[in-house]
């Protein structure tokens, strides 16, 4: 008896560790800093296959997303500008209450993966026809 119980006890103990990122939601992820295009894939026959990946262009590389605890985006272009028009941007975002969807600028994206890492976002389009799912890759810098 006098052996099981230490035992007994470094088991309970063990089980009251937490685990910081078990307990972390989506909106920790999302606000924790900055995220930064990393990957566009495509995923032509929507079969979970991805078909064709391309990096962001020069210009998108330093494309700056901060998504605010106050449900705000700010979108910074960065340096390199695709367009001369380009500006910083704020917009209101929302992440549905399941944490599947996040909503901002007029579109509304699946979230595939989102961790301290990186966060994937799809979406399912039609262009010339063709219908396909689309995956954002971003990552913190």
């Amino acid at each position: 008896m006098l052996i099981a119980l230490p035992l007994i006890l470094l088991a309970y103990a063990g089980c009251l560790k937490t685990n910081d990122s078990a307990s972390k939601s989506n909106m920790d992820y999302l606000t924790a800093s900055a995220w930064y295009l990393k990957a566009f894939r495509y995923d032509i026959a929507i079969n979970g296959t991805v078909d064709y990946s391309y990096p962001p262009d020069n210009c998108e590389a330093d494309d700056k997303y901060s998504f605010s605890a106050d449900n705000s985006l700010l979108f910074d272009p960065g340096a390199k500008l695709c367009h001369l028009e380009e500006s910083v941007v704020s917009r209101a975002w929302t992440i549905s209450p399941a944490d599947t969807k996040l909503s901002f600028g007029g579109s509304t994206y699946t979230i595939k993966t989102l961790n301290d890492s990186l966060m994937t976002l799809s979406y399912d389009t039609t262009e010339t026809g063709t219908r396909y799912r689309a995956y954002i890759d971003f990552q913190h810098k």
